[in-house]
């Protein structure tokens, strides 16, 4: 890859300016095969954060979305990142190169997710670039890499103060330390290479460093690239033997094991990272003799077979890993196409390679870290030659209304209503259709109350949150009914010299009530009220026949007490004219009435001229006496008789008589919404037993109010 050997010269002291005219000092001696193992091994500090890794998630994690790359100056004018340690989502250190004076190694530290300036630390030899990173603590980090003099170095933040670098002996004179991992902020282990092109490892206990020892590999040489350790003795390093073959070796209770090789498509490959959840559970990550990413993992002390991931631009590597558990990480590193990259694995099934655009057209990733499963950060450099991060953070759950509480009030507002749902928090509006409510109040992400908004009209609206997630999204969960105050009546008064059209409306059902213009004496007039109690109509039984609809009087001067008056009333919401009846109560303020039947040429009145459905609305006209009568138009109360069967099992289908049940909005069972079937008719509903329907009642709700069984039926 093209951007990965501009981070193996950084790494191995290679001048940024002056690029063609200095070999990597790591390389002398050995195959190039060397030298992108090398480079990668910059990202192995994110392994080396097993303990603090994480991964962001697709199906059985938490989502996350990734920021966009951003930009880190450093001294020189140029540099990379090569490694990433965070001890929270917004603590993070990294480490890496400059190209100043050479190149120095330098890190930056983002605090309350805030980055400060790239500082240098001088490293043996004049120049050198530090290759991994791991800390245990904010202010308490360990870093390590290769300096001037060819030599592993490492130093050490105590407190938030560096210390001086310190060279590290290596066998055959020369080597690297490529990555570290940390139990404490005293016990690290650092893995690399020697002179004599030999994997190697070195152990610190209480803050004293043990000589740098090799590890044996197949085909005579080897590379550690990343080590992740789980204990202070119990560690995983991987990287590439002198076979050209990914391999891995394991320290137990302080004792190395034999490296081993595990076979990779196209015939070779390299393990650039490793991340354990557990000494006996690690994942491991590179790039196969094909060109791509890799991944393969230990589960339970045993290792799996390699296996490749396709990546944009047909090729990649994955520079990084880090782990939350054995099924879920987050791998980065770049593609194809030259822009840098990340996948995750989510409980055990990683998803596609994805790209994150950089400045200068392309970058790569080599480090990442992550302290939740959707807080992560990612190191590298971009093709304009400097440091960059990308963080991951959670994906903001939608806003949902799931219920309100009360679902009903006057169209006065002023009361208080509850609301259930989630994604509440910090939620800045309720909105009422399109009135926003007041005093809001947040209780938790799923609950929250507000002061309902008055409304200029009566009816159903939908209660909307909006929040971090969004608005929510529309419901029938989500409905509140306004209704109208029936101390509040609204009057209308004309006359024929006035008014051709008396006309009344009321908010409630929208209704409106009008009087076309009569003839009468001279001086007649007529007055429309609404809204002035109940009226009740129909035969005494267990419920009467209670209507929340407007009620409206008639009152009329001038006329003789025989005159007929026409009267119209228009009730919206309701398509159907099948169930609407007409209760009509003579005299003066009666509070009982009976229906009105159709007119006919021997009726005078009162009697039903015609019920006209129109648009969605049923418009009622009769014939009224000019002596005071009160009367409403709307659908007849349900009237329950029987049910069967008495008794079933979920998803089971149940049988309900009645009268008026045309216009039926829900049947609850046992506490749980049936799902009414489309057999239903005026006298017989169909419907069929919820999944979470318990014995109960059966409550059957129409526009005109509820009826409820006065037998439980029984679920099975």
């Amino acid at each position: 890859m093209r951007a990965t050997a501009k981070l193996v010269k950084r790494l191995l002291g290679v001048s940024c300016e002056d690029e063609g005219e200095q070999i990597p000092r790591a390389s002398k001696g050995r195959s190039r095969r060397y030298a992108p193992v090398i480079a990668a091994a910059v990202t192995m500090v994110v392994s080396s954060v097993g303990l603090v890794a994480a991964t962001t998630g697709t199906a059985g994690a938490a989502s996350a979305v990734w920021g966009p790359a951003t930009e880190v100056s450093a001294p020189g004018g140029a540099g990379d990142f090569s490694s990433v340690s965070c001890t929270s989502a917004t603590d993070c250190t990294a480490v890496g190169g400059d190209a100043n004076n050479g190149g120095q190694a330098i890190y930056a530290t983002e605090t309350a997710g805030t980055w400060g300036t790239a500082t240098e630390v001088s490293a043996p030899g004049g120049y050198g670039h530090f290759a991994a990173v791991n800390c245990t603590d904010a202010s308490d980090c360990t870093a390590v890499g290769t300096d001037g003099n060819g030599l592993p170095f490492y130093a050490t933040e105590t407190a938030g103060t560096w210390g001086t670098a310190t060279e590290a002996t290596a066998p055959g004179g020369t080597g690297d330390f490529l990555a570290v991992s940390c139990t404490a902020a005293t016990d690290c282990t650092a893995v690399g290479d020697d002179g004599n092109g030999q994997a190697t490892y070195a152990t610190e206990s209480a803050g004293t460093w043990a000589a740098v020892t090799e590890i044996s590999a197949a085909g005579g040489g080897g590379q550690f690239a990343a080590v992740s350790c789980t204990d202070a003795s119990d560690c995983t390093a991987v990287g590439t033997d002198g076979n050209g073959l990914p391999f891995y070796a394991t320290e137990t209770a302080g004792t190395w094991g034999t490296a081993t090789e595990i076979s990779a498509l196209g015939g070779g490959g390299d393990f650039f990272a490793v991340s354990c959840t557990s000494a006996t559970d690690c994942t491991a990550v590179g790039t196969d003799g094909n060109g791509l990413p890799f991944y393969a993992t230990e589960t339970a002390g045993t290792w799996g077979t390699a296996t490749e991931i396709s990546a944009p631009g047909g090729g990649g590597d994955f520079l990084a890993v880090s782990c939350t558990s054995a099924t879920d990480c987050t791998a980065v590193g770049d593609d194809g196409n030259g822009q840098a990259t990340y996948a995750t694995e989510s409980a055990g099934t990683w998803a596609a390679v994805t790209d994150i655009s950089a400045a200068g057209g392309g970058g790569q990733f080599a480090g990442v870290s992550c302290t939740d499963a959707s807080d992560c950060t990612a190191v590298g450099a971009d093709d304009a030659g400097q440091a960059m991060y990308a963080t991951s953070t959670p994906a903001i759950p939608p806003t949902v209304v799931s219920e309100v509480s009360p679902d009903t009030g006057d169209t006065t507002g002023l009361n208080t209503v509850t609301i259930t749902g989630s994604g509440f928090t910090a939620a800045s509006a309720v909105d009422f259709g399109t009135t926003p409510a007041t005093n809001v109040d947040v209780l938790n992400d799923t609950t929250l109350t507000v002061t309902a908004p008055a409304s200029s009209s009566a009816g159903p609206v939908d209660v909307t949150v909006t929040a971090p997630g969004g608005v929510s999204a529309i419901t029938p969960a989500d409905q509140y009914t306004y209704t109208v105050d029936q101390t509040s009546p609204s009057t209308q008064t004309c006359s024929d010299s006035t008014c051709p059209t008396n006309t009344v409306s009321t908010p409630l059902n929208q209704t409106v009530v009008s009087l076309p213009s009569q003839a009468g004496p001279s001086g007649a007039t007529t007055d429309l009220l609404l809204n002035t109690a109940t009226l009740s109509c129909g035969a005494a039984k267990a419920h009467d026949y209670d209507y929340p609809t407007a009620v409206a009087t008639l009152s009329s001067t001038g006329f003789a007490p025989t005159a007929a008056l026409t009267v119209t009333e228009t009730v919206a919401n309701t398509p159907s004219a099948a169930g609407v009846k007409v209760c009509y109560g003579a005299g003066s303020n009666p509070s009982r009435g009976t229906f009105l039947r159709h007119c006919n040429h021997a009726m005078t009145a009162p009697c039903l001229q015609s019920l006209h459905e129109a648009g969605g609305s049923v418009n009622a006209t009769i014939k009224a006496r000019a002596t005071d009568p009160r009367f409403w138009t709307g659908e007849a109360a349900v009237d329950l008789t029987s049910f069967s069967p008495t008794k079933g099992a979920p998803n089971s289908t149940v049988t309900i008589k009645g009268k008026n049940l045309t216009g039926v909005l829900a049947v609850v069972i046992g506490g749980a919404e049936a799902t009414i079937s489309t057999q239903s008719t005026a006298t017989k509903l169909v419907v069929t037993v919820p999944a979470k329907a318990v014995t109960g009642l059966i409550t059957v709700t129409s526009a005109a109010g509820e009826a409820v069984s006065t037998k439980s039926f029984t679920v099975t």
